[in-house]
């Protein structure tokens, strides 16, 4: 188990570590790309809905995963889910020879318009696929960006693109990433290095995380997620398919939660939501998750596929938590402006297994056009909040 800790460990911390240095300008470091025609992806299609025969809705989205999904009650789940062990659903990596080999691909589209403020749009596509034994993973991805960003002021556009892609490796000894773009050149970091910057192995998450799953605490989820308009469905014809919901309903139940949390009264609460509300008109509103096990209990499959449009008046801010209003010369509070917000979100990202065996160019490790930006990386993790510690 702590050698495949050490692998889950060097996943997550390349994610990281890429997503730090994309966020700090740093282009090479955005890895993946959205499109896989590989056929032994778990995708599949289903429609809106919680219940029902939906399989073969023909204008699904890609990456849903298909089933009959039947809404069902908290107390049922501890049966429906009582014969799966947790803690092998990747198989046993402990097996000669073994292998988990998962991908992870997201696409997507995305707009933002502030009244009189500025405009922006992007895309986003990333593919990204591993190999991992009990003691080596080896793993490699394309990614593409494109933004696009403008004022009212000046209505010039700024832009952004990239297309880039890179490998990494890592085994007991030593382990890297490399990432590679036509504007940003190559450059390349040692994950074991950054996981010693962590102070070692025992210091990262376990992946044994992922397992404290047990009837009970799942089906304390399902009924939280009842009370806050969160619709679940279930298919066990063909293993265990789960779908979750949120509704626009849900966003509403979710600044409940909140305001209580808060110490607000039921009385204070139905008044903020019912004024809030006013600020707030979704054109479409889809977020679903979706989970697949086989019927041998093993993973097959999971996504999110969401189509959010939505009209936000500013206004909204003091409707859910009224500001002090600043006084004008006569000392009345002075009139304040508002505008209307419009967002679009819409794509999928997903988890799929494949059946690829990932192969790392074996120039890449003497290869000198790749500049080793190690140790910027490590000069970046100490601005990021801390790891949970698990066992």
């Amino acid at each position: 188990m702590k050698k495949l800790k050490k692998v889950f460990a060097a996943f997550a911390v390349a994610a990281m570590s890429l997503s730090t240095l994309a966020f700090t300008g740093c282009d090479p470091f955005d890895l993946g790309l959205g499109n896989d025609n590989n056929p032994d992806n778990a995708q599949g299609e289903v429609n809106n809905p919680d219940t029902g025969d939906d399989k073969n809705n023909p204008e699904a989205p890609k990456d849903e995963v298909k089933g009959n999904y039947v809404e069902v009650k908290a107390e049922d789940f501890p049966k429906l889910i009582g014969n799966v062990d947790f803690t092998k659903i990747f198989g046993d990596l402990s097996v000669a020879g073994a292998s988990l080999n998962l991908g992870v691909k997201a696409d997507f589209t995305s707009s933002c318009v502030a009244e009189n403020i500025m405009e922006a749009t992007a895309s986003l596509g990333f593919d990204y696929k591993f190999n991992a034994s009990e003691s080596a993973m080896l793993g490699k991805g394309t990614a593409t960006l494109n933004a696009e960003y403008k004022t009212p002021q000046t209505n010039e556009k700024q832009t952004l693109s990239f297309e880039g892609s890179a490998y990494n490796t890592f085994d007991s000894e030593t382990g890297w990433i490399y990432a590679s773009s036509k504007d940003a050149g190559n450059v390349k970091i040692n994950l074991a290095e950054i996981v010693d910057s962590f102070g070692g192995i025992s210091a990262l998450p376990s992946p044994s995380s992922l397992y404290a799953v047990d009837g009970t605490n799942v089906a304390a989820f399902v009924d939280m997620a009842h009370s806050l308009s969160i619709k679940i469905g279930v298919d066990v014809t063909d293993g265990i398919k789960l779908k979750i919901s949120l509704t626009e309903e849900s966003i509403w139940g979710g600044l409940a939660l909140g305001l209580h949390q808060q110490g607000a009264t039921p009385e204070d609460i139905a008044i903020t939501i019912a004024e809030a509300m006013k600020y707030v008109k979704f054109n479409a509103f889809k977020f679903d998750l979706y989970f697949a096990l086989d019927k041998d209990g093993k993973f097959a499959g999971a996504s999110v596929v969401t189509d959010i449009d939505v009209k936000i008046n500013s206004a909204i801010i003091s409707a859910v938590q009224p500001p002090v209003a600043p006084a004008d010369e006569a000392g009345a509070p002075a009139a304040s402006q508002t505008f209307d917000i419009s967002l679009k979100l819409k794509g999928s990202v997903e988890v799929y297994v494949h059946n690829e065996k990932i192969e790392i160019p074996s120039s890449l490790a003497t290869d000198a056009s790749y500049t080793d930006l190690t140790e910027y990386v490590v000069g970046l993790l100490p601005q990021l909040p801390p790891l949970p510690q698990m066992p």
